[in-house]
């Protein structure tokens, strides 16, 4: 990953870039620009014009600004981000029940589809779910989402430029990252931050990793409210015409209507960015609000010394994008077709890898096997080696005798062939069954001791095995009676494959009540033979 990132805010009247690189000892900011679009004499076109000759006019000149800006100021498009303004973004916040990262993806698309009053085709969406724990019960989904022929709209200006485009995102989340690199967020509670130009302002409400309200207004007296739950609100305000009066205005009002719908949040500080103003207002703010009021300088996050106008403090943020260690990120300039491609080439590039291990395991499997079968050559070899030199050895000793002594050492080996047949056959082995044991019991019986007899049966002529078990049960805690317990403990005994291959016969041999450290218990005994 590229340790440069270049920020790109486009407005309705400017243009701003600025290229910051990660080192060792901090920020480095590389290069900046800020260039008006606003030409005095044509007339004022914008992307969200009806008319389509006035849309592409507008998307033209952009475009020519935004080629210049880069070639003037020398400044290469490495890692461009870029935000899509608020006003154009779908934020919705939301719980769901816990789920599998694997299908979060799924699951989450399904959950918006009931705050996104768009069909799911016409959309292009992205998300991120804070504090995923499996011992939680739920997770928090941030879902933001655009519409796609707008967002198509803002990356065709890129495209006519000859600039390539990594990430889009939205204002409101390229600030919260520079607060978070200036450290200026509220601790205990939510900061509201409040981001103004001529033009108007945008207000947030969020924690250190999370979005819960964002408005635009302009400082007019009409204003619109929409928030994360999906509610607009017009309301007509009539009072002072003073921009400090109507700014306060709304500020309170976002305020009541964030109360209003999560009460438990406290918002605990204000951010201002932006306008000149904001540094006289910020003591009366202070003193109405009734909470701490912070002017942003985004100059702060370099070590170095610089100079940025306030209002870059957007490309700023969208230039720091990748660099944070927890950061979570939005991107909505993946289409359908590069995740669908995406997932073609994972499945490609699996299967690939899957090949690859299965041949590097079947040249290990070959290696290891011819391995072993010259090393079981070279024991047979030495075994035969063995064998020769015995044979060689028996024959110089019985070369010269004659038939009456070796039919008599004969009879002498097939003595003691039936004497070690006999010891063989006196073994036997009842580790399978042994080993089988521990999980046949229910919880509530254990064994006290285990009794082993070894008797011939003379009529069928075979080997007969007894195995006696004494144990006890106590059945306290459970529904089910002792007797039921060791009933369940025979049957298990009996249809268990393993120990029934040695004990045809499996029967109980008594029961008894007794006493044991104030407990009442049933002692046991089963005989078991085959």
């Amino acid at each position: 990953m590229s340790n440069i990132c270049t920020g790109v805010n486009i407005s309705s009247s400017r243009i701003e870039v600025a290229q910051v690189k990660k080192t060792l000892a901090g920020y480095q900011l590389l290069k900046h620009a800020a260039v008006d679009i606003e030409n005095k004499d044509s007339p004022e076109y914008s992307l969200e014009s009806s008319d389509k000759m006035s849309r592409e006019l507008y998307k033209s000149r952009v475009s020519n600004v935004l080629r210049k800006v880069f070639e003037d100021n020398n400044i290469e498009p490495i890692g461009v981000v870029v935000a899509i303004p608020d006003t154009e973004i779908i934020l919705r916040y939301f719980s769901m029940a816990y789920l599998p990262p694997k299908e979060w993806a799924t699951a989450v698309r399904f959950e918006a589809q009931k705050y996104v009053p768009f069909r799911t085709e016409e959309v292009v969406s992205d998300f991120f779910v804070i504090d995923a724990k499996e011992k939680k019960k739920e997770l928090k989904v941030v879902f933001i989402a655009a519409k796609k022929d707008t967002l198509g709209k803002y990356i065709d200006i890129f495209k006519d430029a000859g600039i390539n485009v990594s990430a889009v995102e939205i204002p409101s989340l390229s600030l919260l990252r520079l607060f978070n690199s200036l450290g200026i967020l509220s601790k205990k509670g939510v900061t509201a931050f409040l981001s103004a130009n001529n033009k108007g302002a945008v207000l947030s409400i969020c924690d250190n990793s999370m979005l819960y309200l964002t408005r635009d207004f302009s400082l007019s007296p009409r204003i619109q409210i929409s928030d994360v739950f999906g509610i607009e609100q017009k309301v007509n305000l009539e009072g002072p015409s003073g921009e400090y009066e109507n700014l306060l205005r709304e500020i309170q009002l976002s305020f009541d209507y964030q109360y209003k719908h999560m009460p438990a949040l406290r918002i605990e500080k204000l951010i201002l960015l932006g306008k000149e103003e904001f540094v006289r207002w910020k003591e009366d703010l202070e003193k109405e609000l009734k909470i701490p009021v912070t002017v942003a300088n985004p100059n702060s996050v370099f070590k170095e010394k610089t100079n940025l106008d306030p209002l870059m403090s957007t490309a700023v943020g969208l230039s720091l994008r990748g660099f944070g260690r927890h950061e979570r990120k939005i991107n909505l300039s993946v289409s359908e077709e590069t995740v669908a491609k995406g997932y073609a080439d994972s499945e490609k590039n699996l299967l690939l890898r899957v090949v690859v291990l299965e041949l590097i395991l079947g040249i290990s499997i070959m290696f290891a096997v011819n391995i072993a079968m010259s090393r079981q050559a070279r024991i047979m070899d030495n075994n035969l080696n063995e064998v020769k030199k015995v044979r060689a050895k028996f024959k110089e000793g019985f070369a010269n005798l004659d038939k009456q002594e070796l039919l008599k050492i004969q009879k002498e080996l097939s003595k003691k062939n039936v004497i070690l047949n006999g010891i063989i056959n006196e073994r036997f082995y009842l580790t399978d069954q042994f080993s089988a044991l521990p999980r046949l019991f229910p919880a509530g019986v254990w064994l006290e001791g285990v009794q082993i007899e070894v008797a011939n049966d003379e009529k069928r002529g075979v080997k007969v095995i007894k195995l006696l078990m004494e144990g006890k049960v106590l059945a306290q805690n459970q529904k089910k009676s002792d007797i039921a317990l060791i009933n369940e403990f025979v049957t298990s005994l009996k249809s268990d494959p393993i120990f029934s291959s040695r004990f045809n016969k499996i029967e109980l041999g008594f029961m008894e009540k007794a006493e044991e450290k104030g407990f009442l218990i049933t002692r046991f005994k089963i005989n078991c033979s085959g």
